[in-house]
């Protein structure tokens, strides 16, 4: 019962409408491990810090990811809590954590079911949330105060660490620990519930002899030297990352709706693209026989349009930058990004990997950019923006506009979460069948995901052929 109370609470508390005077405020999460490089038997921790915390949050919601071949969960117990947890405490001291380790342990042993879409349908109702390797976590601080007369709700403020996760290494290899998805609020003095951002920096474990391996790169001829993101979760970066595009106008990737990964150089042999003759020889370990993108995860990459990681690994759900989805785009489209473009926009360097693709789609009128002139290239592109990049490419190939009559988002719970620019183009896309939403939301300001993007580029080449 008490665990069906706070879903409802932080459901409520997350569609409050924000009314307040309150622009959107950046949560900024790093992931601070005990080791780096462990071996088999070893534990060690994993916590995700907030370091910057401007306003607070009263609600959040997380998924944490991890190859369970590599490491596995391991209950916390009360010798486990970190010394900077964040608490809230109230008039009888007593504490609360937004994600407690009885909370965590909990999620950990929690059992999925087929069909259950958190869980990426992994689950057999056999194996544990822990065991898959995405924990699902979910708080709420439902504490009040009396302020003027009346009752206002209350935010965890200050940075520390949000939740810690001891893990035990299981095999030899190497991982990252994604924290992605992440939705949030915090409560301002007028009571409405604000939305937050978050600016996600994610782990990464070697474990025995494992080699870290590089991460993939959506490559063109352009350089030698190529670069890409490392493993997504709702924003991410080894480093930190910092703050995304600027205003919206066409597919931009506002403040609210992005941030900007870093990104690390990797040699062009590190690369692993199959063409289609040798479509019977792919094989990533971590897409799953019975994963839901399987079958368009396989099709796109023995085709060519996306590339697998040298650790033989695809990484579904990582997230995907703006310049990375438009190299996929192109690629698909059957367009050829190794020309050199008439022009560019002003935060892209003519020396990155992705410089060809990106002015190519600029100077076919495929992306608009900023309207700053700027495009936020190694920002991670919004659901929303994929879809207008999307409908600008299927357009030109085919000759002609595609439209769709805004009443088909009347099905989505969040179609008021829809920026007034992307709606026609939401429109279209459903109505072409090439987005079908998740579940009764179509989540337009969520990061786009590896598989999200593969099945999207499937769907448009189908309209091509």
């Amino acid at each position: 019962m008490l665990k069906k109370i706070t879903a409802i609470m932080l459901a409520v508390c997350l569609m409050i409408p924000a009314v307040s005077s309150f622009a959107a405020s950046t949560i900024t999460i790093n992931c601070v491990q005990s080791e780096n490089h462990v071996e088999i038997g070893d534990e060690f921790y994993a916590d995700f810090k907030v370091t910057d915390n401007a306003s607070g949050y009263n609600a959040m919601t997380v998924y944490v990811e991890y190859d369970p071949n590599v490491i596995q969960p391991v209950e916390c117990q009360v010798d486990d809590i970190p010394d900077d947890l964040i608490i809230y405490r109230d008039y009888r001291d007593i504490a609360y954590s937004l994600f407690s380790f009885t909370n965590v342990n909990s999620r950990i042993s929690f059992i999925p079911s087929r069909n259950d879409r958190d869980y990426n349908r992994l689950g057999d109702g056999k194996k544990t949330a822990g065991e898959i390797g995405i924990i699902k976590l979910a708080g709420y601080l439902g504490a009040t105060e009396v302020v003027d007369g009346r009752q206002r709700m209350l935010n965890y403020e200050g940075t520390g660490t949000l939740v810690r996760f001891k893990f035990k290494a299981v095999g030899n290899g190497s991982t990252d620990i994604v924290m992605r998805d992440c939705e949030g609020s915090f409560v301002s003095d007028d009571r409405a519930a604000d939305p937050l951002d978050f600016d996600v920096s994610n782990g990464y474990i070697t474990v025995g002899d494992g080699q870290p391996s590089k991460p993939e790169t959506e490559t063109t001829t352009k350089s030698e030297a190529t670069e890409t993101t490392t493993s997504g979760s709702s924003s991410n970066s080894n480093s930190g990352g910092g703050g995304g595009g600027s205003s919206a106008s066409n597919e931009t990737t506002t403040a609210a709706e992005g941030v900007t990964e870093t990104t690390t150089a990797a040699p062009s042999s590190g690369e692993v693209t199959v063409p289609s003759e040798n479509a019977s020889k792919l094989s990533f370990t971590d897409v799953a026989d019975n994963f839901w993108g399987k079958d368009y995860i396989y099709d796109m990459a023995a085709k060519g349009v996306v590339n697998g990681y040298p650790d033989s690994t695809f990484r579904p759900n990582n997230n995907v930058t703006r310049a990375d989805f438009i190299i996929m785009l192109l690629r698909g489209m059957g367009i050829d990004i190794t020309s050199t473009p008439q022009s560019n926009f002003t935060d892209v360097n003519a020396e990155k990997y992705y410089a060809n693709a990106v002015g190519i789609a600029k100077d076919m009128n495929i992306a608009s950019g900023n309207g700053d002139g700027t495009f936020s290239p190694e920002s991670n592109i919004t659901r929303q923006d994929m879809m207008i990049l999307a409908k600008k490419a299927l357009e030109l190939k085919l000759g002609s506009a595609i439209t769709g009559d805004a009443s088909v988002l009347d099905q989505f719970g969040d179609k008021a979460e829809i920026s007034a620019y992307a709606v026609d183009s939401l429109a279209a896309m459903v109505s072409e069948g090439i987005v079908n939403g998740m579940g009764n939301n179509i989540v337009p300001k969520a990061n786009t995901t590896r598989v999200q993007a593969v099945v999207v580029i499937s769907k448009l080449m189908d309209k091509i052929s």
